[in-house]
């Protein structure tokens, strides 16, 4: 065995503990980079392939009545490669055993064909039969929650009335990806349903015969989806057109997209952190090796050894780390991929969703792990090939002597001896300090920004459902009624308190800028919906004007005092100019609000509700679920607290799992920091604490010599860590697309308190281990290395 290969294994059997505690910080994130970017590759490569085979549209608008006789005049609008007609409605699927029916989607199916866009991918059964009316394929994933099969029957009401179909098969769609029932923030496979029949059933039960309600296009290539929205809009306006939309603003396509973008932030911040760290904690500790060895560099130099081959020999020293990191950090990687894909798969429903580890994905991860362990050491092998041999041999020339700051203030008269070396180290040596601090700093902050993810679902839960939504129960209309619907809702058997909204389609249009959503109308006096502020502040829409969400004034381009248009998209379809009174911080959507007397007069008509929300006795709350579930304009009832237990299961599922994963890692990363800074200390100043021992100081003086440095730095790094996780947490935010979700800005202070607390073990479990080492540090040996 070569001299150097011994040389390397001695230093690598001395410096194991440092050596581990690197690796794992290389480790942490070339597992966060594979971890990541092989679940994003699996999400964008199931759904790529999905959309293309099953034909996702690319357009999609929907009207209230248009004549089938309007169809020719929409396939030869330019741009339309592909069009199909049909209708789509709501119904509930009054299944035994549930209190609170579940919600149904209806798609007419034309018959006995596949539809020629966003056609179905069966997992079970059959198709529908050409000249069956009573047959249904369901989405599978409400099968599989309710243990049904092919051959069931399965009660929809559809229509105000109740038929018993029989699956004949279950089925996906590139449409329910992610479903969700209207209103709500989670799928939740339970209760929601897509429901595929024949055309002509559908028509019958909603009264549409000859009619559709739906229009879904596939667009020519290079087709400009703008010009044809624009000619469908036109269209179908005197229809009840709700104004078209494109795939990126499609319900499910948005959320999929949503997520596949932020796993995209999530994939270049966090590995570049912890990488970032490696680099530096690399570039501490071989730096370190070089300035304790410089006598035997310079002795290797003189014996004939060029600096191309001690080069060499301290990169092997790199190499071995970043080797050790790169293993373990590809498998943990592929693991902690696969865990991620499985936990989508409950969420987006992709046929054939499986993990997948690109070879690609592995040679890059390898590559970064040794750019990382190159970027780390250049500096220093640099600084060793450029070392003539006769000044390595000499020591370090001795630093000049000066009076420290505190000792010119003639303060030093009030510290110990100990301190005031502390003090005279401290200054005397600010950019070593400065770099150790800086480092534990960054560390500090990836704790902060580990734990942002569930500070800010927690801070969704108190806004939306705390604060925002304060009712029992939640129902929507089939058509806008008659305020005689809120009277009679009130006389419904334990219900405390009614308050009904009206909700209109509008568009909002700002100058050029323009944007599709809803106005919705408050009662004078509203307790149990309530739009809310920045700084969580309930606010009232007003007597005059109109709150807009924060996100939707930032698309229009608008402020509080500025003047929209608003266009309805039903009925007389009226357009009336308001002022923005104020900016509502909504969390999902894209809302306008203002008192439903107010709106009212704006529509010119005697007032109508769509919606209404329900406090109800629990005692009562069975009986008024069959109440409901009894009235034909009911259009769907559900139970906030339902909403709320389902959100936390997802966010238990699949949230609590990331943040877990992140904050061990960070906390990995803040134990090799600290370990690392207190270790290469004690090795940078041996010879001086072990002179300390034997000129009469303890044990215990000389730790503290070594170690209230590392404390100080500890101390000061907290609360620029704390400052640094924030802006971390900021620039997540700000990649993110806030259209249809908006994840708050908010750091609790249990972040910071569990931040600091894990910070202050990490440093007492280091000191601990270098004080070992210190106590048993042979001080005859340590004072027989020379000058």
């Amino acid at each position: 065995m070569k001299a150097l290969n011994r040389k390397l294994l001695r230093d690598l059997s001395r410096l194991q503990g440092q050596i581990v505690t690197v690796a794992l910080v290389v480790a942490a994130g070339l597992s966060s980079l594979v971890g990541i970017y092989s679940t994003l590759n699996s999400i964008e490569a199931s759904k790529d392939a999905y959309y293309e085979r099953n034909r996702f549209a690319d357009v999609f608008v929907h009207a209230k009545k248009a004549p089938e006789a309007l169809e020719p005049r929409l396939v030869d609008i330019p741009g339309v490669q592909t069009l199909e007609t049909r209708v789509t409605e709501a119904a509930l699927i009054p299944l035994e055993g549930m209190v609170e029916p579940a919600r149904g989607q209806v798609v007419s199916l034309p018959a006995g064909s596949e539809p020629a866009l966003n056609s179905l991918h069966l997992t079970m059964g059959r198709m529908l039969r050409a000249e069956a009316l009573d047959e249904v394929i369901v989405l599978d994933a409400f099968v599989e929650a309710h243990e049904l099969r092919p051959g069931d029957t399965l009660p929809v009401v559809m229509g105000g009335r109740q038929r018993d179909l029989r699956i004949v098969g279950l089925a996906m769609s590139p449409e329910f990806v992610f479903f969700s029932g209207s209103g709500e923030i989670v799928a939740d496979p339970e209760r929601n349903a897509a429901l595929w029949l024949n055309r002509e059933a559908v028509e019958a039960a909603y009264g549409l015969d000859g009619s559709f309600n739906d229009v879904v296009v596939g667009l020519q290539p290079g087709a400009s989806a703008q010009q044809v929205i624009t000619e469908l809009d036109r269209l179908l306006e005197p229809y009840g057109g709700l104004g078209a939309v494109p795939r990126k603003r499609q319900a499910s396509h948005a959320v999929v997209t949503q997520e596949i973008s932020q796993l995209r932030s999530l994939g270049a911040a966090l590995p570049l952190a912890f990488l970032a760290v490696a680099a530096f904690l690399l570039n501490v500790v071989l730096s370190r090796l070089v300035q304790l060895q410089r006598g035997e560099i310079a002795t290797l130099k003189a014996v004939g050894y060029g600096d191309r081959q001690i080069a060499a020999h301290f990169f092997g020293f790199v190499l071995v780390i970043v080797a050790i990191g790169a293993v373990l950090g590809l498998i943990f990687g592929a693991w902690l991929g696969d865990y991620m894909t499985g936990q989508y798969a409950d969420y987006f429903r992709f046929p054939g969703f499986e993990f997948r580890v690109d070879f690609k994905l592995v040679v890059l991860g390898v590559a970064v792990a040794l750019v990382v362990g190159v970027g780390g050491a250049f500096g220093t092998l640099y600084r060793v090939m450029r070392l003539p041999p006769a000044e390595a041999m000499r020591p370090p020339a001795p630093e000049v002597y000066r009076a420290t700051l505190l000792e010119r203030l003639g303060l030093s008269r009030w510290l110990s001896a100990s301190t005031r070396m502390i003090v005279r180290d401290l200054e005397r040596h600010p950019f070593r300090f400065l770099v150790s601090w800086f480092g534990l700093a960054v560390a500090v902050s990836l704790l902060v920004f580990g734990r942002f993810g569930w500070d800010g679902l927690e801070r969704i839960i108190e806004l939306q459902f705390t604060l925002g939504q304060r009712e029992d129960i939640a129902v929507s209309f089939t058509s806008p009624l008659s305020e005689r619907a809120e009277r009679s809702l009130e006389s419904l058997p334990g219900v405390l308190e009614v308050e009904a909204h009206r909700q209109v389609p509008v568009r909002w249009v700002a100058g050029h800028r323009y944007r599709d959503s809803v106005l919705v109308g408050y009662p004078e006096y509203n307790e149990l919906r309530r739009p809310i502020a920045e700084g969580a502040t309930i606010i009232r829409p007003p007597e005059q004007g109109v709150l807009i969400s924060r996100q939707l004034g930032e698309i229009l381009g608008v402020e509080a005092g500025d003047t929209v248009v608003v266009e309805v998209r039903e009925g007389d379809r009226e357009r009336f100019e308001v002022k923005v009174m104020g900016l509502a911080d909504d969390t999902f959507g894209l809302f306008g609000y203002m008192q439903r007397e107010a709106l009212d007069a704006k529509l010119q008509d005697a007032g109508a509700i769509t919606s209404a929300y329900l406090r109800v006795d629990p005692r009562y709350m069975d009986e008024v679920f069959r109440r409901l579930e009894d009235m034909p304009a009911v259009e769907s009832a559900q139970r906030s607290s339902r909403i709320l237990e389902t959100f936390r299961e997802q966010i238990d599922e699949s949230v609590s799992f990331q943040t877990l994963v992140i904050v061990i890692i960070a906390s990995v990363i803040v134990i090799g920091v600290v370990y690392n800074n207190t270790r290469v200390a004690l090795s940078m100043r041996g010879r001086e604490l072990a002179s300390l021992r034997v000129l009469g100081f303890t044990r215990r003086e000389v730790a503290y010599i070594l170690l209230a440095e590392q404390a100080i730095q500890v101390v000061l790094a907290l609360p620029v860590g704390f400052v640094l996780g924030a802006w971390f947490a900021e620039l997540l935010v700000a990649t993110m697309d806030q259209e249809n979700f908006r994840f708050p800005m908010y750091i609790s202070p249990r972040t910071f308190a569990f931040t600091t607390v894990v910070t202050l073990v990490s440093a007492l479990f280091s000191g601990y281990l270098v004080r070992r080492k210190l106590d048993r540090m042979d001080l005859t040996e340590v004072l027989k290395e020379r000058e």
